[in-house]
C-alpha cells in the first residue's frame, strides 16, 4: 500500500491541530504519517501528539525559526532522510493547521492517482460548518492543471504529490506567511513540479478538504493591512516565473489578476461609496506592485 507524508507546519494554534489529528484517526485508509514542524516557543501541542501517537506515527519537530515555507522545508529535509535508502513510491502533503480531513480523503486520493496516472492531484476546499466553498475561486469541473487556470485549481493544503526515492523541490522560503512575500508559496511549487513535466489533475466533485471560510472585513484595517502583505507574495510569483524565468504562459493570467480585479474592486469601492471597500483594493494593488518590482 502506497504511504502518505503529511508535513504539517503549525504556529499559535492548539485546539486546530487537535481537530486535524482527529480526523486523521478517523481516516478509511489508514497507511500514513505526520510530520509536525512545531514553530511554537512553548509546549502547547505535547499532550495532543501524545493522545493521537497510539493511533499512528507523528514524527514531532521543533524549531525556534519562523516561517511556513522554512518550517515545510524543515520537514522536507527530514523526511528525505528518512527515505533515502528506499525505492518506494509514496504521497506528499501539506495540511494547514487549521484544516480537517474528511474521513475517506484519503483513500479517495490514493484512488485517484490509481485511475488518473498523474503525479499531482489536487481538489477544492469547504468549509465545515456550511459545506460550501471556502477559501478563494475555484473552477468548478475537473481538469487538467495548466498556466491559465493554476490559481482556481490548487491551494496548499489540498495538493498532493506523488514521487519516488526523494522530494524533488523545497519551497521558496521567501514566500509564504512569515516570509518577505505573504503568499503563492504553494503555487510556486506546485508550478515549479510542472515545468520538470509532471502532470496534475484538479477533482473538485471527490477531493475536498475542510476548511474555514474566512471572509473579508473592508471596514477592519487588519484585514486591510492582510491584503497588502498577501499580495507581495502574488507579486513575487509573477516576477519570478516572468520577468525571471520568461514563463509567459502566465501573462493573460498576470494582466487579470494583477490589474483587473483589484482595479475593478477599487472602481466598485467608489460607485458605492464605500472608502474602506477602496482602500482594501488600493493595498491589495500597492502590495502586488510591491512584490512584483522588489523580488530577488
Amino acid at each position: 500500500m502506497i504511504k502518505f507524508y503529511l508535513i504539517l507546519a503549525t504556529l499559535g494554534r492548539k485546539d486546530e491541530i487537535d481537530y486535524f489529528l482527529m480526523s486523521l484517526k478517523n481516516q478509511t485508509y489508514n497507511n500514513f504519517e505526520v510530520i509536525i514542524v512545531d514553530q511554537n516557543n512553548n509546549n502547547i501541542l505535547d499532550d495532543i501528539i501524545e493522545k493521537y501517537r497510539v493511533f499512528f506515527p507523528i514524527n514531532h519537530i521543533k524549531i525556534n525559526e519562523k516561517g511556513l515555507s522554512l518550517a515545510r522545508n524543515v520537514g522536507i529535509r527530514y523526511l528525505n532522510n528518512q527515505i533515502k535508502d528506499t525505492d518506494e513510491e509514496f504521497i506528499l502533503a501539506f495540511p494547514d493547521d487549521d484544516c480537517e480531513y474528511t474521513p475517506t480523503l484519503l483513500e479517495d486520493v490514493k484512488n485517484s492517482f490509481e485511475e488518473s496516472k498523474y503525479s499531482i492531484i489536487t481538489g477544492i476546499s469547504v468549509d465545515k460548518e456550511t459545506n460550501k466553498i471556502s477559501s478563494g475561486r475555484w473552477i468548478k469541473k475537473k481538469c487538467e492543471i495548466k498556466c491559465d487556470n493554476i490559481f482556481m485549481t490548487a491551494i496548499s493544503f489540498t495538493i498532493f504529490i506523488k514521487l519516488k526515492n526523494e522530494i524533488n523541490l523545497y519551497f521558496d522560503e521567501k514566500l509564504g506567511v512569515g516570509a518577505n512575500y505573504g503568499s503563492s508559496e504553494e503555487t510556486d511549487y506546485i508550478f515549479r513540479y510542472l515545468k520538470l513535466g509532471y502532470k496534475a489533475l484538479y477533482i473538485p466533485e471527490k477531493i475536498k478538504v475542510i476548511h474555514p471560510n474566512k471572509g473579508v472585513n473592508y471596514d477592519d484595517n487588519t484585514d486591510r493591512q492582510r491584503a497588502y502583505y498577501y499580495a507581495t507574495g502574488l507579486g513575487a510569483f509573477f516576477n519570478k516565473h516572468i520577468i525571471k524565468n520568461k514563463n509567459f504562459c502566465l501573462f493573460p493570467t498576470f494582466i487579470q489578476l494583477f490589474f483587473f480585479r483589484p482595479i475593478i474592486g477599487m472602481v466598485l469601492g467608489l460607485l458605492k461609496f464605500k472608502i474602506n471597500m477602496f482602500l482594501y483594493y488600493k493595498n491589495v494593488f500597492w502590495g502586488r506592485l510591491k512584490g512584483f518590482f522588489f523580488y530577488e
